[in-house]
């Protein structure tokens, strides 16, 4: 298997996507159970066997078989369309699902200042500052924590990419 492994850098972008991802996470499930949110046959089908207003063909009536058969093939590729549409969100949640666990899980696995420091900059979107007020401990202890912290990170998601 081929996988470059990944800097500190690389993995401090992932932490950073850590809140976007959680809040994606949350659309897509609702995209997922939202039956509104596709396309139904019926909708399909009544869309085109009604003509819109004018529509005549060259004899003067509504040509229905033809648009009747249009509609049915429509509407089949339009559940199959909907399915894979489904299949794919299910995939890109199970994909976020995986990511977001893996950081939740390798942040609970540091020391616990480190494990603390990490989880309120990157999880609860504070900033350095006010994460020292919070646990008392100066600025520069609590940036020396975040350093190690990432660069332990960092280790673990190469360490399961070696395997």
């Amino acid at each position: 298997m081929d996988i470059k492994a990944l800097n500190v850098k690389q993995v401090v972008e992932i932490l950073k996507s850590y809140i976007t991802m959680k809040n994606e996470e949350s659309f897509l499930e609702f995209e997922i159970n939202n039956k509104d949110s596709s396309v139904s046959s019926d909708d399909v089908i009544e869309i085109m066997t009604f003509p819109p207003c004018g529509v005549r063909n060259i004899s003067g009536n509504y040509d229905s078989d033809k648009i009747s058969d249009i509609a049915g093939h429509y509407s089949e590729l339009t559940n199959r369309l909907n399915l894979r549409n489904q299949e794919e969100l299910k995939n890109e949640l199970k994909s976020r699902q995986n990511l977001t666990r893996r950081i939740e899980h390798y942040i609970e696995c540091l020391n616990g200042r480190q494990s603390q420091v990490l989880r309120k900059i990157y999880m609860d979107g504070k900033t350095v500052a006010q994460v020292s007020e919070e646990l008392q401990f100066s600025e520069t202890t609590i940036k020396r924590d975040k350093k190690a912290g990432e660069q332990r990170l960092t280790d673990m998601f190469n360490m399961v990419m070696r395997h």
